[in-house]
């Protein structure tokens, strides 16, 4: 997120990635509290971290061209 900033990105990108970022983490945390087996919670948690991830990524390489 950083890299993206300095690079001049979008505020409101960053702001829904930012979002995205931290729900995932609570929903995964969430899902881990709850129960040591796979569950909802903690799929779509890490879903939303790595979908936030690779769309940082995306942007962060779609500002270098």
């Amino acid at each position: 997120m950083l890299i993206y900033e300095i690079n001049g990105g979008w505020h409101t990108a960053l702001h829904v990635i930012g979002i995205a970022l931290v729900a995932g983490r609570v929903l995964q945390s969430w899902g881990m509290w709850r129960t040591p087996n796979t569950n909802l919670g903690r799929q779509a948690g890490q879903s939303l971290t790595w979908l936030s991830l690779a769309a940082l990524a995306l942007l962060d390489l779609s500002r270098l061209v």
